[in-house]
């Protein structure tokens, strides 16, 4: 009774959709999909093979529905019901709906239109696993006063300029996002305009900015204000997502038919997913899509998501497990995301395949690539930065265009491996408990220098230090000098493998800094942590910076919010991956400051707090002390969650990177040194490190972990 009734439903409205859950995050709303998430009142059914349209178009008729959208290539069709047939509850109406068309004799499967968006939008990890307060996008900047390539990292990162010249002629790049600003002044010339699968029309201007960043950090010709990886090259604008960033799981799977099948496309920039139970029709059906896409010679790059691995462990369906698609795909090339210091971003999804005795095969991520303070072109004619491994992934296709340019003959498979195998490694040590690389662009295109990669940060404020000068030492023989860009970044290559070198940093009113490295010969070394300079202080005042190697959080989202550790839990929170340092100086009769009381040094306690990790976005510390007759200031740290639980320093006392502590603390009186530790040397255990006390003009080291607050 139910089929008949079903059957008997007339076409008279149609509904638009009805609008799902919404965020704001840094001022614009988003409707991020999640798993299980559909399109209210739409099914997709897939008709057997040899049945045309006009077969589909019977069936909708008898569902009482219409069909609104057409992939004849898979002989898949998308159908609206109308509202009287959901007038009686949307979600019944649907699953009636697929089951009366999996009961149809021309229908080969039937299933719900699952919804799609870009990844969700991440800042600074928050206390409570949300977003923070650090200045993160979208943040619209100003043109930049340097050259382009001068304010974009990850190109240094990646060794953008040491990759050669860009061909003069590269793979078209369809950018499968939610369009792209294709009148944006660094995109001049470089956008195609494909189809809007939103508004089913033919201009795909983007209306949310998320496609414009991505196509920028493939294409911008870098001739106003930012560059892209492969500045001679084209992309295609394909819409498939709406001004919020959300789609549906149908729109995806015609815009990657149609990208494929455009005449010079070899590369597909895909910054997005969904949720699709593994082995489930839906899940097959775009798996086919993607299979057949690689097939015809195309490269599909994906983003990996920005879950931290997390709703991998939890998404449980009635039939099986939610997978991130597509990027779950064996024959998708899908990419992670790092940070500056090629660590991973606390947010990434990445691979792990077994840990502590248990086994999880989450392998899918191929590649990880720069996704943490991107900048690109955006909205309205701007430059932004945003977080995700949204950015990486074009990253990868920008590197993707730029080889298969140079070797126009080579394969889709070819590619991939290329630059996953001439990557740089990154593992545990980087916050992957699975061996991951790190695109290279210059080690892809088989040229190899040798040198090193970093970047400085004013220890006073935690912003990057421009102009600070780099002296690369051997004895005392100048090696080779640079400076840092707009984004404190340097880059110095011509350095011979195997040979050991001195850097010397240094800007005029701060203190100088030393560093010591081993040069591997063919590689442009990523320094283990960033490099803070210390700012000259008056007399009397005492600095105390504390900085490390990063405070990404390295697999802490499952241990937070599952303190018993349910048998799926990824990894301690707690590792090398990245940490967080809880900053205090107590003085009896005067008080404490810490990260929610700044301090002040015009009065009571005459000490202030400048620079805190937890707000600045970069890992380090900074206290400005002027002692008070009579008062001792107690100096220390304790190894935080970033969410208030406190946790023992374990394997972090011990870890360096050749001659670099990973931990640091220095002490300066003015602009002079008085003593630099690092947990490596403290004697004790426990989650304080107590570093020491000053007291008028003197320092007292102590370098001691004790389990309770001095």
């Amino acid at each position: 009774m139910i089929l008949a009734m079903v059957f008997q439903i007339v076409v008279v409205v149609f509904a638009c959709g009805l609008q799902a859950k919404e965020f704001v995050f840094k001022g614009k709303t988003y409707d991020i999909a999640a798993p299980g998430e559909t399109e209210p009142g739409e099914i997709i059914i897939k008709m057997k093979p040899g049945m045309s349209a006009l077969h589909a178009e019977k069936v909708a008729a008898r569902l009482g529905a219409r069909i609104t959208g057409t992939i004849e290539e898979y002989g898949l069709y998308r159908i609206e019901l109308n509202l009287q047939a959901r007038a009686a509850g949307a979600g019944d109406a649907v699953l009636h709906a697929i089951g009366a068309a999996k009961s149809h004799p021309n229908v080969a499967a039937a299933f719900s239109n699952f919804k799609f968006s870009i990844p969700k939008p991440v800042g600074a990890p928050g206390r409570q696993g949300v977003e923070g307060s650090g200045a993160d996008s979208p943040a619209v900047e100003p043109i930049p006063a340097l050259a382009p390539s001068g304010n974009q990292w990850h190109l240094k990162v990646i060794d953008a300029a040491l990759a050669g010249a860009p061909p003069v002629t590269t793979p078209i790049v369809a950018v499968i996002d939610t369009g792209v600003e294709y009148n944006h002044p660094d995109l001049n010339g470089r956008v195609l305009l494909g189809k809007d699968f939103v508004d089913d029309d033919w201009d795909p201007f983007d209306e949310n900015g998320h496609g414009t960043h991505c196509a920028g950090l493939i294409a911008a010709t870098g001739s106003y204000m930012v560059r892209g990886v492969s500045p001679t090259s084209k992309v295609l604008a394909v819409r498939v997502l709406n001004a919020s960033g959300s789609g549906s799981f149908f729109n995806i799977m015609a815009g990657i038919v149609y990208a494929r099948a455009y005449p010079g496309v070899k590369i597909l920039s895909i910054s997005l997913g969904g949720y699709l139970i593994e082995g489930s029709a839906q899940y097959n059906t775009l798996k086919k899509v993607v299979d057949d896409t690689v097939a015809l010679g195309v490269l599909p790059v994906i983003a990996a998501g920005n879950e931290n691995d997390y709703n991998l462990y939890f998404y449980q369906g009635a039939t099986g497990k939610y997978r991130p698609v597509p990027a779950w795909f064996p024959s998708s090339f899908t990419v992670g995301a790092t940070q500056e210091s090629d660590m991973r971003a606390y947010f990434s999804n990445y691979d792990v395949a077994t840990l502590d005795g248990k086994t999880f095969n989450y392998n899918f991520v191929d590649v990880v690539a720069p996704g943490w303070n991107i900048l690109s072109t955006y909205s309205g004619g701007q430059i932004a930065r945003l977080n995700g491994t949204s950015m990486a992934t074009p990253i990868v296709a920008g590197c993707a265009a730029f080889y298969w340019g140079a070797h126009p003959a080579t394969t889709a498979a070819s590619v991939a491996s290329v630059l996953k195998n001439y990557g740089m490694p990154v593992g545990p040590l980087n916050g992957f408990p699975s061996y991951e690389y790190r695109v290279d662009l210059m080690r892809a295109m088989g040229k190899y220098s040798t040198g090193f990669v970093g970047v400085v940060y004013n220890g006073q404020t935690s912003s990057p230090l421009t102009g600070a000068f780099l002296q690369i030492m051997q004895g005392t023989t100048v090696k080779a000098t640079t400076t840092t860009d707009m984004e404190g970044f340097f880059s110095v290559s011509g350095l011979i493998g195997g040979q050991t070198y001195s850097l010397v940093f240094s800007k005029a009113g701060f203190g100088p800094s030393y560093l010591g490295g081993v040069a591997v010969a063919g590689k442009m070394t990523n320094l283990a942590k960033p490099v803070f300079l210390n700012q000259t202080r008056p007399a009397g005042q005492w600095s105390v910076v504390i900085d490390w190697r990063s405070w990404h959080p390295g697999y802490e989202e499952a241990y937070r919010t599952y303190p018993a550790k349910p048998i799926w839990y990824p990894y301690n929170w707690n590792t090398v991956a990245g940490t967080f340092m809880a900053p205090y100086v107590s003085s009896t009769s005067l008080g404490t400051i810490e990260m929610g009381v700044p301090g002040s040094l015009t009065e009571s306690p005459f000490m202030v707090l400048t620079t805190n990790a937890f707000a600045k976005t970069h890992p380090v510390n900074t206290f400005v002390i002027k002692p008070q007759a009579g008062q001792t200031y107690k100096v220390y740290t304790v190894l935080d969650n970033i969410n208030g639980d406190y946790y023992n320093w374990g394997g972090y006392k011990n870890v360096t990177n050749g001659t670099m502590p990973l931990i640091q603390a220095r002490i300066y009186l003015a602009g002079t040194s008085k003593a630099s530790m690092s947990p490596t040397s403290a004697t004790g255990t426990g989650a304080y490190w107590y570093i020491g006390d000053i007291a008028g003009t003197t320092f007292t080291p102590k370098n001691q972990l004790q389990a309770l607050a001095p």
